[in-house]
C-alpha cells in the first residue's frame, strides 16, 4: 500500500458508513473498499452510503461464525459495479491494482479493522483480546459485547478526532 492513502475502519452500520462516505467525499482520488460484515448486519443499508467507489472487494471474516461469508455479501452488491470476492484480506489487497495516491479502505467490523491491524502492527486482534480477558473474568456476564461496544466507542472517539 506504498504510496497510498489507507484507511482501516471499525464502522459497521448504516451511521458509521454516512459519516466515513462524508470524509471520503471530501478526497479527490480513487477509492478501493475492502469489506467483510458479520451476518446480522444490513448489509445493503450500510454500502448505499458510499459513492463513487473505484472498485468493491468483499472478504470472508474466517475467524468470525457470525460473519457473511464473502460470497454472500458480493451477491447482496451485485447492483453495483466492480465488486470482486477474495477469500482473505491478504490476497484482497494484492488483488487490487492501486496507483499512486489511491486510497484503500478496509471496513465493514471491528473484527476485520483487529485483523489488518494485527496485520500491519503485530498486534492482538479484537477476538484475542476478548478471549484473554474471557479467561480472566470468567464471571462477567456479556463481557465480550461489553469488550465490542468498548472498542466501537474508542474508535468512534478517535475517527470524529481525526475528522475534526
Amino acid at each position: 500500500v506504498k504510496d497510498n492513502l489507507f484507511i482501516i475502519s471499525g464502522d459497521h452500520n448504516e451511521d458509521g458508513a454516512r459519516v466515513l462516505n462524508e470524509y471520503l467525499d471530501s478526497l479527490d482520488c480513487k477509492k478501493h473498499v475492502i469489506i467483510g460484515m458479520m451476518a446480522n448486519k444490513e448489509h445493503e443499508k450500510y454500502i448505499s452510503y458510499f459513492k463513487d467507489i473505484s472498485s468493491i472487494t468483499t472478504i470472508d471474516l474466517k475467524t468470525q461464525l457470525n460473519s457473511i461469508s464473502g460470497e454472500d455479501l458480493k451477491e447482496k452488491f451485485k447492483s453495483i459495479p466492480n465488486v470482486h470476492y477474495q477469500p482473505n484480506i491478504e490476497q484482497a489487497i494484492k488483488s487490487i491494482n492501486l496507483n499512486e495516491g489511491d486510497l484503500l479502505l478496509i471496513t465493514g467490523s471491528l473484527y476485520l479493522a483487529g485483523e489488518v491491524l494485527n496485520l500491519v502492527n503485530g498486534e492482538s486482534t479484537v477476538e484475542s483480546i476478548i478471549e484473554a480477558l474471557s479467561k480472566k473474568f470468567i464471571d462477567v456476564p456479556n463481557l465480550a459485547k461489553d469488550i465490542e461496544g468498548m472498542i466501537e466507542l474508542a474508535l468512534d472517539k478517535a475517527w470524529i478526532e481525526k475528522v475534526n
